[in-house]
């Protein structure tokens, strides 16, 4: 073989073997593209309304929730706010739950659910102004020991969801000096017993027990103007707990 022949086979060679890099880089790329279209951001979770119904979606298909709901209802001259509570699955496994509206419509309603499985939460206020408080871990207290067993907050009355994912919800309600507030005393300030709080499942009446733990929800609403304080807690925070009676 002349050298120009060698010359020759060399050039296709170098040729082939780009074009197989090519080839094969662009179905590197073309994979690359394809397992991306196929992973989807996880969907947050939403509270709307229609005419007709609240809607809770963006739902894991098939997981259960936690809900609450404060609505203020006229009676004549006076305002009354009703507190509500439960749990609900997605049956038909679409990501999406509805429930039906009151009727009449009230003068305002808060709505609150968490994934009882992911822990995802949503809220969403049918009053103006949509009024959310921070967390404010300094609220947290010790009645004795180690556990995170009191939730002190400013104000007249409170109603308290909590959740531990994986495992329940309960709900508990307090108004300044009366029932659910551990200190009795009218002074614009609730202190609310966590013991006290009692599961939502239907026809149970389970106590929460053994403390608030990193990785609980606690969504709150102050009735009398619909405020809210949603909350996922951390150790940090549960280590700020003072003590309180």
């Amino acid at each position: 073989m002349t050298a120009f022949s060698i010359r020759i086979a060399r050039a296709r060679h170098r040729f082939v073997l780009s074009v197989l890099l090519l080839v094969g880089g662009l179905l590197i790329a073309s994979i690359a593209v394809a397992d991306d279209s196929e992973t989807t951001a996880p969907t947050r979770m939403t509270i709307t309304y229609t005419e007709d119904d609240v809607v809770i979606a963006g739902l894991e298909p098939g997981n259960s929730i936690a809900w609450m709901t404060v609505k203020r209802v006229l009676d004549g001259f006076t305002v009354n706010a009703i507190h509500d509570a439960g749990t609900a699955t997605d049956g038909d496994k679409d990501g999406q739950i509805n429930f039906r509206r009151s009727q009449p419509a009230p003068t305002g309603v808060v709505w609150g659910a968490v994934d009882l499985e992911t822990g995802a939460m949503a809220i969403n206020a049918d009053v103006v102004p949509d009024t959310r408080w921070p967390f404010e871990s300094r609220g947290l207290g010790r009645s004795a020991g180690e556990q995170v067993d009191r939730l002190r907050l400013m104000g007249r009355a409170y109603r308290l969801l909590i959740v531990r994912p994986g495992v329940g919800a309960w709900r508990l309600g307090a108004d300044d000096g009366g029932h659910g507030d551990i200190d009795r005393a009218q002074n614009g300030v609730v202190t609310l017993a966590l013991e006290g709080a009692r599961s939502v499942e239907a026809n149970t009446q389970t106590p929460f027990t053994g403390g608030l733990q990193a990785g609980d929800r606690l969504f709150v609403i102050q009735p009398d103007r619909l405020y809210t304080i949603s909350a996922s807690l951390d150790a940090a925070q549960l280590e700020k707990a003072v003590a309180l009676q």
